[in-house]
């Protein structure tokens, strides 16, 4: 089993599996009668690529080495989907991964099983969504970074996610309110 993050070898089972996956899903037809229930607004893929590109510059500039946490990117890239996004929610959003990725962490430091480890953070990732009240599918995978992360990203992981979140869901919603401004003005001529 590949488990550091550093090496290409992990890169290359990532895709290797993803991509027996998608010949799995095809090859038993796993998608057929699934529908789109919302339709990808391609102009949000380059608002996304501008804001990731300049959080990994910025993190570039001072040697800040959790650049790209997959988990924290999927849920902006989520949250620049939705027509409608408030401070209320970016803050549901930071504050679960951040939850999440602490967990994550001192379960991995805390316990030597890597499969009570798995346990434990699946079943309180569960507990930690229904007491929120949202649904964040990444948050899942957030607590499993730790297995494939070098120690020493690990015990920054918390801390990591938590100014990862607040400048990356800041970004997201100042440009929704800048968006629905937009949309105001246009809708009033």
């Amino acid at each position: 089993m590949v488990t550091n993050a550093n090496e290409w070898s992990f890169i290359i089972s990532v895709f290797i599996f993803t991509f027996i996956l998608m010949l799995g899903v095809l090859v038993f037809k796993l998608n057929k009668g699934l529908e789109k229930k919302v339709k990808i607004q391609y102009k949000y893929m380059l608002v996304f690529l501008v804001l990731i590109f300049m959080w990994i510059g910025l993190c570039g500039l001072v040697g800040y080495q959790l650049a790209v946490i997959p988990p924290i990117l999927v849920v902006v890239f989520e949250s620049l989907q939705k027509p409608l996004y408030n401070g209320k929610m970016a803050f549901k959003q930071g504050l679960v991964l951040t939850i999440s990725a602490t967990v994550g962490t001192m379960l991995y430091f805390a316990i030597d099983s890597w499969i009570l480890v798995t346990l434990f953070d699946m079943i309180l990732m569960l507990i930690l969504l229904r007491i929120v009240g949202i649904r964040i599918p990444a948050v899942y995978a957030f607590p499993l970074l730790p297995f494939v992360f070098p120690d020493y990203i690990v015990a920054m992981l918390p801390l990591g996610s938590l100014i990862t979140c607040v400048f990356l869901f800041v970004l997201v919603l100042m440009y929704k309110k800048l968006e629905m401004k937009r949309r105001g003005k246009v809708m009033q001529m």
